[in-house]
């Protein structure tokens, strides 16, 4: 029984800094996007002012009363949709993130690729999603698939932009030419894929608090290390 006591009282404090972590983390967080919250409200109040003030009609822009009074008169038909939309805004999400970061890491790592695809992708985006959504519901009828296909695209591009230039900009920062390579380290294919794929920028928790406790100071970057996550021989990233 002693045992189990002193067992409980030593995981106690080990437990006290994960929380104010934890807490630390979420109070900057809130205090960092505070300024957004009155500038929202600031809009909603605008918005309503000027719908008073110019009498502009409900079906042309409708105010945000009216947009409260009609969540309260028809939330039984708004919440028999919103459990599909969510499902395919979901799935949309998940699929064409998925594809943008397979692809930025490809072209990452193949000139040709990127030579070859990207003026593909930039094409596709150039295409208007209105133009694009009834001949994807002619090919794939009224159902989930062309949604799904509608919400991956929207999401793709920005996705495949921002990863190919944070993965190579990354790369080229933190490591030669060779020196990022896996396979040229371990001679591992599929392990170099999975190692590549996570060569980001990383610090240990401690150092990360520490370093925004501090302020951003540039004496202390050089905590921050370039790693791939890859385990070692203890089993530890």
């Amino acid at each position: 029984m002693s045992n189990v006591v002193s067992s409980g009282a030593r995981a106690a404090p080990a437990s006290t800094p994960r929380k104010v972590a934890i807490l630390d983390a979420t109070l900057g967080t809130l205090s960092k996007n505070l300024p957004a919250i009155p500038a929202g409200l600031g809009l909603v109040v605008l918005w309503q002012v000027v719908i008073w003030i110019f009498k502009i009609p409900t079906f042309m822009a409708p105010s945000p009363a009216d947009v409260v009074l009609a969540f309260r008169d028809n939330a039984a038909t708004l919440w028999r949709n919103f459990l599909p939309t969510l499902l395919e805004a979901t799935l949309g999400f998940l699929f064409g993130n998925l594809v943008a970061i397979l692809l930025a890491v490809w072209f990452v790592h193949s000139t040709t690729a990127e030579k070859a695809f990207y003026p593909i992708a930039v094409f596709i985006k150039a295409i208007p999603i209105i133009a694009l959504a009834p001949i994807l519901v002619l090919i794939f009828g009224n159902g989930l698939a062309p949604k799904i296909i509608i919400a991956g695209l929207i999401c793709f591009f920005p996705t495949l932009v921002n990863m190919v230039r944070g993965v190579a900009g990354g790369k080229s920062r933190h490591a030669g030419p060779d020196a990022g390579s896996v396979r040229h380290q371990y001679g591992d294919p599929l392990e170099s894929a999975v190692s590549e794929l996570a060569a980001f920028p990383v610090c240990r928790p401690e150092d990360c608090r520490d370093q925004q406790r501090h302020g951003g100071d540039r004496r202390r970057m050089d905590r921050f290390e370039f790693r791939s996550w890859r385990p070692d021989h203890r089993g530890h990233l």
